[in-house]
């Protein structure tokens, strides 16, 4: 950032407009003196105002970072703000009034309250209520001289006015600004949204266009401003975007023009500059008033965006698509449609991305149609115009099936006697019953903005993608899969992907959404949940895998199969799954098996599972380990589930039990990760060894092992085992003072690690003010909750109070998040966090109580029960939980379980100025399950169980033996270790390889002591298999085995045995566990029934 007292305005900001303010072309550039007095007064401008009942005080900031400061400064240019002069001769600094956030208005306030955002316009807001009937005389900018700076700090201020105050709405969908979110850029978020007008979980969306050209960033609240500061609108579209990082698809384009014989039809040429204030941006209604008398509007059904545009005579619409990748045709005696073609533009080279199907109906007759209008894009562009000067409608249907299916939605969702305002108010129907499901009352104007359009990001996203082929009495739905993507054969009107019936779900990104969004839905809408959830679990149906990111097949990216954690914790949470079965066996694949697709499953399978990590040659392995060992315990917390609601014949009942047992185990080995060195989490190379040593590791330095964070963001990365975390910090006095550090430690954006540049969201982190805490990306949301396994749960509350408070602001001008709002995930944090519950441990079947940031909060589930949380005390101050009770009953636990949540209950919840001990003791009797201690699987006050193999890869070549010849074996031996027994293979910690072993024969192994075996796994390659989900339990294919124990190696005890084991993939490794477990010296594995195994991998635990 660059600054020049004769610039008018910031320059080469990351999402602003260069040389203008926010809304005017002037502004007036500040300076804060390294001279003089602390507190600096800069006249601004003259006024001659009577302060009337409920005006405010308005203006635009724009603070600069101090990049040559010291790690912790460079903030010092949010020491600033306006004050005003009454002709009375006192000011309105004077009279303890507040900004928006309920912050003085001091500059000294506003800096050590951290509330402005840096390299960036922040909307101010003051309410001068105190000052009615005052009059304003004088404007100043007022500067305070917080320490000096190697520069003077400065920044620019612009629209400074006194106006009316907001009246805002009851209704909370009427706070909805579809807009928040869109003040980001690639290298900086405020949540990185499209505005986005649909209906919940929609098929399609209608957005607002600022830059055609590009596919990530299409609407730019403020960066796509021309010279005279107004936004060009260069179309509205028809959009599919999963997220801003390269995922939007199936685009369309119609821009209204004023002047359709112009020529003027290119994506520059034909745009048209608006204002804000002059739009509306609604969920169920986009309205903008553009320049040259023209007015374009937007609403949705689910299949059908319906467009209306207002032109002067001689308009027309412009229609285009993304790139050439389509097709445009005209039939404008047609009844039916006029408009149809097909679409497949995309971002890159997505391979799941289906051809999509339109048919556009306009209620006016078409005059004249004029093809190939801009070039290279000859195919897919037209002018058309209209006999009539009156508005006109488009309802534009849409199809991944064929045309005819696109023509069947628009009769069932937009039929010819339904019009454009019919379906707006349909659409805010559908709204208004999903944001009655969370309620608050009492809160700020900015937090009740914050509130609806955060629920309103909850639930934009899953998106529906099936298509109804019935009818709106019967339904029967039908989707073109893209689970196993490959060249499809399409037609101009019919796809070439196979069609499945049935519901399916799309846009969804399981890593950045299984910490809150998946928890909300769980809780606030169990039903729609087991719907949603099941529209992914289809995906492995078809497929035989679930996504990790879907958009709108699998796209890979991230790391950790995080449905698994969601498919777990919906069972936990009480949710009826509608194919529990298939959920359950659709987390079986991902953690049991090699995945040979890099979309699908986890990476280094071949080795973790043996491992208990994947090493440093997997890129980011420690992080995939991390979220892994996290899936595993959701997998154990399904199979005990299971376990225990199995009929007593379920053919699967000891394979829960042993899942269980197994899944757990492998949740446990996080401490393997851990360098006690150098007291964080860090990745081992294949050899065993830690990546670095500890003279060369600095937490601070991104990448590597930490995927989107560095060692910081990732030493709390264990939220099901917080007691055996604090263990490996020294207790939890330990744990706390390494939060204490984390908080404390600043984040500066200079250590840019194995990225190699500087990425958003370190910036956003070092911009949040909070040490390392970046509440502005998805591995740090749980972080603060931490400190409930600590003795300081209280310093919980006061950060997120903090957060919720500050973070979330700037709404009204498309900012409002800290960082990428991902699928509803950091809006589902906020209202969470907001009303005072958290689903700190994701299938653990409980909340954690902090304080809410809104004074009343009610959750009206869809059963009619309703639960309140009333905060008494509230206030900005008053942060602290004294006590809360449950229905009149004390309740001194941090945990709050979900069942209680949906009985019905009122949670009163008393805050106060000061810490309390509330959370830390147990000490009154209430409800009987008030006084558990927070879920962990590691007992407080001991250290975590890590269950290890019991055979050691080093050692096989003394310890293992076989019946086999060499000639037997599988694969060849690998070239440098030619002594290697071959019995070695079957416990080398590598799925390759392996043996094949025909009945009768036997690997064995020794143990240096005698040990007792309780569980051991078996991985086969291409074994016989039941194949399928719901493959038949206990069918002949032929093949088993025994495990026997010996003292001697000569007198063998068998201690189980398995005829046709259910193995449901190939290269899949499976958990038994042994009834009675015996110790011994010897274990062998012994092959029986009639049919070769390919055996690759054993292991043994003890029992």
């Amino acid at each position: 950032m660059t600054f020049n007292a004769g610039i008018q305005g910031p320059e080469g900001a990351p999402t602003a407009n260069s040389f203008t303010g926010l809304e005017s072309v002037d502004n007036t550039a500040y300076q804060i003196s390294a001279e003089g007095e602390a507190l600096q007064r800069t006249p601004l401008a003259s006024l001659d105002r009577i302060v009337g009942s409920h005006d405010t005080l308005r203006y635009a900031v724009f603070p600069v970072f101090d990049s040559d400061a010291e790690a912790g400064y460079g903030f010092e240019a949010t020491a600033v703000g306006i004050d005003l002069l009454f002709d009375d001769g006192s000011w309105l600094s004077q009279l303890q009034v507040c900004d928006e956030a309920g912050y003085g208005i001091e500059p000294n306030v506003q800096y050590e309250s951290k509330v402005l955002s840096l390299n960036q316009w922040n909307d101010k807001r003051i309410e001068l209520t105190a000052a009615e009937g005052k009059k304003v005389v004088e404007a100043d900018i007022v500067c305070w001289r917080s320490r000096r700076s190697s520069t003077m700090p400065h920044g620019w201020i612009s629209d400074v006015s006194i106006e009316p105050g907001r009246e805002l709405s009851d209704n909370p969908v009427e706070l909805i600004d579809i807009r928040r979110g869109t003040n980001s850029s690639l290298s900086f978020s405020r949540g990185n949204c499209a505005p986005a007008v649909t209906v919940p979980h929609g098929f399609n969306f209608g957005i607002p266009i600022t830059d055609a050209d590009d596919l990530s960033w299409a609407y730019k609240y403020h960066a796509d401003n021309r010279d005279d500061n107004l936004t060009p609108l260069q179309a509205l579209a028809i959009s599919h975007t999963a997220t801003n990082w390269g995922s939007e698809r199936n685009v369309l384009h119609v821009m209204p023009t004023p002047d359709a014989a112009s020529g003027h039809c290119g994506r520059g040429e034909r745009a048209l500059g608006f204002r804000h204030r002059d739009e509306q941006a609604r969920p169920y209604y986009y309205g903008v008033r553009l320049e040259r008398h023209v007015h374009a509007e937007m609403t949705s059904t689910d299949h059908v965006v319906a467009m209306r545009f207002s032109m002067p005579a001689g308009g027309g619409l412009i229609l285009d698509q993304f790139d050439s990748r389509g097709s445009l045709a005209f039939d404008v005696e047609n009844p039916r449609f006029q408009i149809s073609g097909y679409n497949e533009s995309k971002f890159g080279d997505n391979p799941t991305v289906p051809r999509m199907f339109f048919a556009i109906s306009c209620d006016r007759k078409i005059a004249s149609v004029k093809s190939g209008v801009i070039a290279d894009r000859e195919n897919v562009s037209a002018v058309v115009t209209f006999d009539t000067s009156e508005p006109v409608v488009l309802r534009i249907a849409t199809s991944f099936i064929s045309l005819d299916q696109a023509l069947h939605s628009l009769a069932l969702e937009m039929p010819e006697d339904m019009t454009f305002d019919d379906v707006v108010e349909r659409s805010k129907k559908l709204w208004e019953d999903k944001l009655s499901l969370v309620a608050i009352d009492g809160a700020n104007d900015e937090r009740r903005i914050s509130f609806a359009s955060s629920m309103y990001r909850m639930f934009m996203y899953p998106n529906n993608a099936a298509e109804n082929a019935g009818s709106n009495e019967t339904p029967e739905w039908v989707y073109a899969d893209v689970s196993d993507p490959r060249d499809w054969d399409h037609s101009d009107v019919h796809t070439g992907c196979d069609l499945r019936n049935g519901l399916s779900y799309v846009n969804n990104g399981f890593w950045d959404t299984y910490r809150t969004i998946w928890p909300a839905y769980c809780l606030f809408e169990p039903k729609a949940a087991a719907r949603l959830l099941d529209g992914f679990v289809d995906h492995y149906r078809a497929s035989g895998w679930i996504d990790r990111w879907c958009a709108p097949g699998p796209t890979g990216g991230m790391v950790g199969s995080s449905a698994d954690i969601v498919i777990a914790n919906a069972m936990i949470s009480g949710v009826d799954l509608l194919d529990a079965q298939s959920s359950y066996d659709a987390s079986l694949r991902d953690a049991t098996t090699v995945s040979n697709r890099m979309q699908v499953g986890r990476f280094d399978n071949g080795h973790a599972i043996f491992r208990g990590y994947a090493s440093t040659s997997t890129e980011e392995g420690m992080s995939w380990s991390l979220e892994d060992y996290l899936n595993d315990f959701g997998i154990a917390q399904a199979s005990q589930w299971l376990f225990a609601h199995a009929d007593a014949n379920d053919p699967r009942r000891d394979e829960y039990r042993s899942n269980a047992s197994y899944f757990r185990n492998r949740a446990m080995a996080y401490p393997r990760l851990f360098n006690k060195d150098v007291g964080f989490f860090m990745g081992r190379n294949d050899d065993g060894d830690f990546r670095s040593l500890p003279q060369e590791f600095d937490p601070r330095i991104w990448g590597y092992d930490y995927t989107e964070t560095n060692a910081w963001g990732m030493a709390f990365s264990v939220p099901y085992d917080g007691n055996g975390l604090a263990s490996l910090y020294g207790g939890p006095d330990g744990l706390e003072k390494k939060l204490d550090a984390y908080f404390s430690t600043p984040e500066t954006a200079k250590f840019v690690g194995s990225y190699r540049r500087v990425i958003h969201e370190m910036v956003e982190a070092r911009d949040i003010r909070m040490g390392m805490f970046g509440l502005s990306n998805q591995p740090a949301h749980h972080i603060a909750y931490m400190y409930a396994f600590t003795a300081a749960p209280y310093k919980t509350q006061a950060i997120v109070r903090e957060a919720v408070r500050r973070l979330f602001l700037g709404s009204s001008i498309g900012q409002g998040y800290p960082g990428d709002e991902d699928n509803g995930e950091m809006s589902a944090w906020y209202v969470f966090s907001s009303i005072g519950l958290y689903p700190l441990t994701p299938a653990s079947g409980e909340m954690l109580i902090t304080s809410p940031s809104v004074p009343r909060s009610t959750i009206a589930f869809p059963n009619g029960v309703k639960t309140t949380i009333q905060a008494h005390d509230w206030s900005e101050e008053n942060v602290y939980i004294q006590s809360v009770q449950v229905n009149g009953k004390a309740w001194d636990s941090l945990r709050m379980p979900i069942d209680v949540i949906r009985e019905g209950v009122t949670i009163d919840v008393h805050l106060g100025p000061e810490p309390s001990s509330w959370g830390t003791t147990s000490d009154s009797p209430a409800y009987s399950q008030a006084y558990s201690p927070l879920y962990s699987l590691t007992r407080r006050g001991t250290s975590p169980l890590v269950v290890c193999d019991l055979t050691d890869p080093k050692d096989a070549t003394d310890n293992a033996s076989t019946s086999l010849e060499s000639s037997h074996r599988e694969s060849a031996m690998p070239k440098d270790s030619e002594s290697q027994s071959l019995a070695a293979s079957a416990f080398d910690d590598c799925f390759d390889g392996g043996l094949s072993l025909n009945p009768s024969d036997w690997v064995s192994y020794e143990f240096t002591e005698r040990r007792s075996v309780g569980l051991y796994t078996v991985s086969l390659g291409k074994a016989p298999i039941a194949r399928g989900s719901h493959a038949e339990e206990g069918a002949q294919l032929g093949f088993g085995w025994v495990l026997e124990v010996s003292d001697d190696g000569s007198d063998w005890r068998v201690i189980d045995e398995q005829n046709d084991p259910s193995y449901r993939w190939e290269e899949q490794t499976r958990a038994f566990m042994i009834a009675e477990p015996e110790a011994a010296t010897y274990v062998r594995f012994r092959v029986t029934g009639h049919a070769r195994l390919d055996l690759r991998q054993l292991e043994y635990f003890e029992g």
